[in-house]
């Protein structure tokens, strides 16, 4: 009987094996995977987008604020040094 024991045990594993030696590419259907790229570029434009518009908002940003710049602000910026026109 003991044989016989070990012997079932031996075709479960064998089972386990081959389940795990399947990829997931094996184990889901192609219309579900199709489904998953899809999904994923559609994710990846919609990140593109997002950055797009960042950097967008950012550059508008910057304009407004180097057109709103007092003159104190400028005189500041500038690397003028009056020592050297005395």
């Amino acid at each position: 009987m003991a044989k016989q024991k070990r012997g079932q045990k031996s075709a479960a594993s064998e089972a386990r094996i081959e389940n795990q030696g399947a990829t997931l590419r094996d184990r889901i259907g192609n219309d579900a995977l199709e489904k998953l790229r899809e999904v994923s570029r559609t994710m990846r434009q919609e990140e593109e987008q997002r950055k797009a518009a960042e950097r967008e908002r950012k550059i508008t940003e910057q304009k407004i604020k180097e057109k709103n710049k007092s003159f104190a602000d400028l005189f500041e910026e500038s690397n003028l040094d009056w020592k050297k026109f005395k």
